[in-house]
């Protein structure tokens, strides 16, 4: 199987990379899903499953809880069978995020990371297939100045909320060359997770399977009529496993949920 990164141009992988966690300075929150707190609290449910496992690791010494809430944010979105969008900074709407790193960078990022200060990023993420999230509206973010950006406030929401601010040595993302799906307000800031898009996962663990988790929520349509919806990580069945050795991402089977995880 050829690598998750190389296309016809080394510079234009065939996939893109959502990173579940990445470096962050002190002031640099993440964002928050609010959904997922709304649809049975899936992010708590799933860092206190990724806290439970590594309590094994930690019992065989080899404990790190360095990238816990990458790992439960991976396991979140293949609950829900679905990437979220979130408000980020300068955005009006929710937008969902992506790299579009060489596979030469991506070993970068993951092995040293790109801003001295900060460290690598944590090797727990999807990889979605370039045609794919195109058709699904993906488009480059546009880099721009502080004069550029005012100029540009009255542009409809979708092309506004792709503009991220470009400052030489202040603020300088050019190394995440990324790529943003917009929304309108009418929109559900969500994409699916299908075989077509999703090529596979980036995960720190060789075997690594997202638990089993079945999480079911009782919801009253009327008065007397009651529908259960259901959430459960089978949607990373079959998904090719990408683990990162620490100097490379090793091409690791499928993910299969019908057999016992190592």
């Amino acid at each position: 199987m050829s690598a998750p990164g190389v296309g016809t141009h080394p510079d234009l992988p065939h996939t893109f990379v959502h990173f579940t966690g990445r470096p962050r300075g002190a002031e640099d929150a993440p964002p928050s899903f609010d959904d997922e707190v709304l649809e049975g609290n899936l992010a708590e449910l799933a860092r206190s499953t990724v806290l439970i496992g590594r309590s094994v690791a930690r019992a065989a010494g080899d404990f790190d809880s360095s990238d816990v809430d990458a790992e439960a944010r991976l396991i979140s979105i293949l609950i829900m069978g679905k990437l979220k969008g979130a408000p980020v900074f300068g955005t009006s709407q929710p937008v969902i995020c992506f790299s579009e790193p060489s596979e030469a960078a991506r070993r970068i990022m993951l092995r040293d990371g790109v801003v001295a200060s900060r460290g690598p990023y944590a090797p727990w993420g999807l990889l979605l297939d370039r045609e794919a999230l195109i058709a699904h509206g993906a488009r480059p973010a546009l880099y721009l100045s502080a004069d550029e950006l005012a100029a540009t406030n009255n542009l409809p929401p979708k092309l506004r909320n792709r503009r991220v601010r470009y400052d030489p040595g202040s603020a300088d993302w050019l190394h995440e060359r990324e790529w943003r799906v917009c929304f309108d307000a009418e929109e559900p800031p969500e994409l699916r997770i299908t075989p077509d898009l999703v090529a596979g996962v980036i995960v720190n663990r060789q075997g690594w399977a997202p638990p089993l988790i079945t999480k079911r929520e009782p919801i009253e349509l009327r008065p007397g009529l009651t529908v259960e919806r259901v959430w459960a990580s089978r949607s990373a069945h079959g998904l090719n496993r990408w683990w990162w050795t620490g100097e490379d991402l090793v091409h690791d089977g499928t993910i299969n949920l019908d057999e016992p995880a190592p």
